[in-house]
């Protein structure tokens, strides 16, 4: 793969975002690629960007493989149906336009989501 993103595709850079449990992996698989002549760190750079690991309701690592996983688009809706349904628990829904509501559902469901991820990506 790296071999085929430089030499093909004449890249000179190359990020891998995947989740920080494979970080071992990345080492082991960048070093390899310097010994077999692929990467030369004079002139590329490969580096993996790590993100928190994504767990299921039942607090198992999602598997993207097997297709199971939630998908961001409804991860997203399912944030702001929840935050709708909390600022019309607390009377929002009377105070707010429906624009302000909407507005206010989704700034409250994508702060939540950001935060939730980068509170656990030390």
């Amino acid at each position: 793969a790296i071999r085929q993103r430089i030499n093909e595709e004449g890249a000179e850079r190359i990020v891998y975002v995947v989740d920080s449990g494979q970080g071992v992996h990345f080492v082991t698989f960048f070093d390899a690629a310097k010994k077999c002549g692929f990467l030369d760190p004079a002139r590329h750079k490969a580096e993996h960007i790590g993100f928190g690991v994504v767990l299921g309701e039942d607090k198992k690592k999602f598997k993207t493989r097997s297709g199971d996983t939630v998908k961001l688009m409804s991860l997203l809706n399912e944030g702001v149906d929840r935050a709708t349904k909390k600022l019309q628990e607390k009377g929002r829904d009377k105070e707010l336009t429906q624009e302000e509501q909407t507005a206010a559902a989704e700034a409250i469901a994508y702060g939540c989501i950001k935060y939730a991820d980068l509170s656990h990506n030390h």
